[in-house]
């Protein structure tokens, strides 16, 4: 994956992120790294999500990025990023994602509008920058793949980088009859 649709997917995952606590204030994050294909956001929060918060959470997404949000970065020190996660409230993930950061290796935060996160980046500028993307589904995964640990609910999400090309995969989906799994019990049909 190119430098630059590396960046806008991993700001396209911040801006779920931010979408879902709009949404969902209490939810707790672990990652939201890009993937070849997308993106997706681990979360955990009592409430299990439905086929119909793919459309709010969505919805909302859209909506940060009309705001064009500026993300930036702040290099910290250990003592300051542990009491920003710990204002934030996301003490239960992320203190052991900065533990993973080697003593002597930069420390970064991202912000976008009122989300801020224990981030390496690369961003791009501004949320405009993210034009199309589709949440397809929410499954269960594992903090950290082991199967001892708490079950999150990670959103898994394609982006392209044109509307066009995302519509004619949609529509590809559409024609084979695609039905997306949404937490194991219920279905959504892309033809939607």
């Amino acid at each position: 994956m190119n430098e630059e649709l590396l960046k806008i997917r991993h700001s396209a995952s911040h801006v779920l992120a931010t979408a879902v606590l709009r949404l969902f204030p209490n939810a707790k994050l672990d990652i939201g790294p890009a993937t070849e294909t997308g993106f997706y956001y681990d979360f955990d929060l009592d409430h299990k999500f439905t086929a119909e918060d793919l459309v709010a959470i969505e919805a909302e997404m859209k909506k940060v990025i009309s705001e064009n949000q500026r993300f930036e970065r702040t290099e910290v020190d250990r003592a300051t990023a542990t009491k920003m996660i710990e204002d934030m409230g996301q003490t239960e993930f992320k203190l052991g994602r900065l533990a993973d950061v080697p003593e002597g290796e930069k420390i970064t935060m991202y912000r976008n509008g009122e989300f801020c996160d224990l981030c390496a980046g690369p961003h791009v500028d501004y949320t405009k920058r993210i034009k199309a993307f589709k949440l397809l589904s929410i499954a269960g995964a594992y903090h950290r793949g082991d199967e001892n640990n708490k079950q999150l609910q990670p959103y898994t999400v394609l982006h392209l980088r044109q509307r066009t090309s995302l519509r004619n995969i949609l529509s590809r989906w559409k024609r084979q009859n695609c039905a997306i799994t949404v937490n194991s019990a219920k279905r959504w049909d892309c033809s939607r």
